[in-house]
C-alpha cells in the first residue's frame, strides 16, 4: 500500500487505499488472450487458490471483501513502473470502459441480465444447499411481489449448483480440459460457500485446505 485517506461525502465517510499499480484484470486476460472465453484449467485453478489466499489474508484482519469477481482480480506485471507509455499500452492494451464458478466457468453463477434482488434470491434459493433462515422469510415474502412471473420453459428447466456447474462448463461449443470428476471437487467447495447462514459457510482457509485445490 502506497497511501491511504479519507472521503467525506454525502453517502457518508470513506476510507480510501492507492495501491501499488497491477497488471490487467483476470477478466480483461480472458477476453484478449482466452479460448472459449474462460481460463486455461491450470490458469483458473491456479488464480482460484491465490484468491482464497488473498481473502483468508483479509479475513486474518477482520476485513470482508464487498465485491469480488474477476474484474477485480489483477494479474501482477513485473517492472510496470519503469515503462514508458508506448510499452505500457503494448503490454496492457489501451484503456477502456466498460471468483470460484466465473474463474472456472468463465461467467457468473447467476444470470445477471436485468438482475434486481429479487430475482438474485430467487436463483440463490436454487443453488444454494441450505434453506432460507426463518428471520428472513418474511422479508422474501414481501420481496416475491417484485418477481417477474415464469413462462413453462423456465419451470422446466430448473437446477442444482452442481447440474449448472456442469451444464456451463461442459458447453458443446467450448473446450474442456477439467474432468467431470473435476468439476464435482468445484461443485463441492462452491456448494460450501454458497449458503445463506453464514455461520454454516466455509471460509477461505477451509477452501485452501481442500484436496481439489491442492492436487497437482
Amino acid at each position: 500500500m502506497l497511501d491511504n485517506f479519507t472521503v467525506v461525502g454525502p453517502n457518508g465517510t470513506h476510507d480510501c487505499l492507492v495501491l501499488e499499480l497491477v497488471g490487467p484484470s483476470v477478466a480483461d486476460v480472458v477476453e484478449s488472450h482466452c479460448r472459449d472465453d474462460r481460463l486455461p484449467a491450470n490458469l483458473a485453478k491456479l488464480f482460484a487458490y491465490q484468491t482464497m489466499q488473498g481473502l483468508d489474508f483479509l479475513a486474518s484482519h477482520d476485513i470482508g471483501h464487498g465485491d469480488l469477481h474477476t474484474r477485480n482480480l489483477a494479474i501482477a506485471i513485473p517492472d510496470l513502473n519503469s515503462l514508458d507509455e508506448k510499452d505500457f499500452l503494448d503490454r496492457l492494451g489501451k484503456p477502456h470502459t466498460g471468483p470460484l464458478f466465473e474463474l472456472i466457468t468463465g461467467q457468473p453463477p447467476f444470470d445477471v441480465i436485468m438482475l434486481t434482488k429479487p430475482i438474485l434470491v430467487q436463483q440463490m434459493m436454487g443453488l444454494a444447499t441450505d434453506s432460507l433462515p426463518s428471520r428472513w422469510r418474511d422479508k422474501w415474502q414481501a420481496m416475491q411481489k417484485d418477481l417477474p412471473g415464469e413462462d413453462d420453459e423456465d419451470k422446466d428447466h430448473s437446477y442444482t449448483l452442481q447440474e449448472w456447474l456442469a451444464e456451463v462448463y461442459f458447453d458443446d461449443s467450448k473446450h474442456a480440459e477439467l474432468t467431470r470428476e473435476d468439476i464435482v471437487g468445484v461443485g463441492k467447495l462452491i456448494e460450501s460457500m454458497l449458503k445463506f447462514e453464514p455461520s454454516q459457510r466455509a471460509g477461505a482457509s477451509d477452501i485452501l485446505a481442500d484436496s481439489w485445490l491442492n492436487r497437482g
